[in-house]
């Protein structure tokens, strides 16, 4: 109790001392989906405006790419802003984020790290420059009908699938192979054969590729390249070597997805993002998709919070933590060549103090305000957000007290705890070599350069295209070649 009214008599004074030296306004950049950026702009910040008696603009950025931009646009101009985890170390880098310990005490410090969870994510040589605002990961989303549909029809889709396997990786399907009836416990193999049952299913009288994932030119399709590479044993250094077994595996298996037609190409073609995901689910022209936690709030819908959803039947979406990766290559024997794990990236978003803001207590209390209890509650259980406070996280069976919310949170906090330590691998140049992967990409699945045309995936070719067309272009990037 002490600690907190030294802390608020701290704020009191800098805050009073503040205002003599310039407007008490409190400049906030964010990036926010509709829903969100409503409820942030007519409930939350009119309350701490209120309670703080200051003046709060808050400006929308449409285009992620834009903050640095707008950082230095705005320099002196803006308090606090909204970060994405691959953005948080390019701007501190920039000098666009002031540290932490900069103007906290060691005290609010402590207070700081026993409040929130997974603070070290923000921690760099031992300074703490962001205020955790969710974290968030993908995990896989399926119609539980079509499962169960796939279920009871893969005998009949046994000796075709053999027949096709076999021309592809000299073998067929793995020894032993029965597909799974629990979806936490399939592998590449498994999105395989559901794909290829799916595609070979009329269904509404048409038989077509029922699985997807982003497929837009954008950050949200680098998130899955990187996540599979995560899949198939990478690390982060793997991020800055086109041509490490995991990525080469990457690429290969999204070839390999959409030459045998499990893929819906419509992911590419209408250039698919997190909401156009949700709408082929309601279209019947997506099966099984991966999303975060919010993504699946928003498919699902909630009457009680005016959100419609896309699903004419809530009680058939599925949910599952992320398949195991494996390679596509099998020994002899059968036996993959390679096993993978189920670990992706964590992700999420932080509040920083922009550097220059002009007073660096006010936007840390506006943070932390954002983030209390009562309104990561709020925000949690409107949104499904997955919360970083200790306090809600421990309470997390209250929270999200109805039935279909619930196994969503419990999934994503398994997935959570699958991921480890992985994050989005850090680089000055990131958003230039996450590009490189992006334009492989399309390169190489969208434009089918996978191998001499016409031909199916060859690992050898695309092991080739990336050492030649892509790896000169990540050497330029980074300080040294990999090892």
């Amino acid at each position: 109790m002490l600690r907190k009214w030294i802390r608020a008599w701290i704020f009191l004074l800098s805050v009073t001392i503040g205002m003599h030296a310039a407007d008490n306004t409190v400049t906030v950049l964010i990036h926010m989906i509709p829903e969100q950026e409503a409820f942030f702009r007519n409930e939350v910040i009119p309350e701490f405006a209120r309670r703080y008696r200051t003046k709060v603009e808050v400006i929308s950025v449409r285009a992620l790419d834009q903050l640095p931009v707008e950082l230095n646009n705005r320099k002196g101009a803006v308090s606090l802003v909204k970060v994405p985890f691959d953005q948080m170390w390019p701007l501190v880098a920039d000098g666009l984020i002031r540290p932490l310990n900069s103007f906290l005490t060691v005290e609010e410090i402590e207070e700081y790290e026993k409040d929130y969870a997974l603070t070290w994510f923000a921690k760099k040589e031992g300074v703490y420059y962001y205020v955790p605002r969710k974290y968030e990961t993908r995990i896989m989303v399926y119609r539980k009908s079509k499962v169960a549909d796939a279920l009871r029809n893969f005998k009949k889709f046994v000796k075709p699938l053999q027949g096709r396997l076999k021309e592809l990786n000299g073998y067929g399907l793995p020894r032993g192979y029965a597909l799974e009836n629990n979806p936490d416990k399939w592998d590449y193999y498994d999105i395989f054969v559901l794909g290829w049952i799916w595609a070979h299913t009329p269904y509404d009288s048409v038989a077509m590729p029922r699985i997807v994932h982003r497929g837009k030119r954008y950050s949200g399709t680098t998130q899955r390249l990187i996540d599979r590479v995560f899949q198939l044993n990478g690390t982060q250094n793997s991020f800055f070597n086109m041509v490490d077994h995991p990525v080469i595996d990457t690429y290969f298996w999204e070839a390999l997805y959409a030459y045998c037609k499990i893929y819906n190409p419509r992911m590419w073609e209408n250039a698919y993002d997190g909401k156009k995901i949700w709408q082929a689910f309601a279209d019947n022209t997506a099966f099984l998709s991966f999303m975060t936690q919010i993504d699946c709030f928003f498919l699902h819908g909630s009457r009680k919070h005016n959100i419609e959803g896309y699903l004419q039947d809530t009680e058939d979406m599925g949910i599952a933590t992320m398949p195991q990766g494996c390679s596509f290559e099998l020994y002899s024997d059968g036996a993959c060549r390679r096993k993978g794990r189920k670990s992706i990236t964590t992700g999420g978003w932080w509040w920083g103090i922009a550097d220059g803001a002009h007073q660096p207590r006010l936007a840390y209390e506006l943070a932390r305000f954002i983030t209390s209890k009562k309104v990561q509650v709020d925000e949690c259980v409107r949104f499904g957000m997955i919360p970083v406070r200790q306090d809600v996280i421990n309470k997390h069976s209250v929270l999200f007290p109805d039935s279909w919310i619930s196994p969503i949170f419990y999934t994503s906090y398994m997935q959570l705890k699958q991921n480890g330590n992985n994050v989005v691998p850090y680089s000055k140049n990131y958003d230039k070599i996450a590009k490189c992967y992006l334009d492989a990409w399309f390169d190489i699945v969208v434009n089918k350069q996978w191998n001499l045309r016409g031909r199916p995936p060859s690992r050898t070719f695309i092991h080739s295209h990336l050492s030649q067309h892509y790896m000169p272009r990540i050497y330029k990037l980074i300080d040294k070649p990999p090892q």
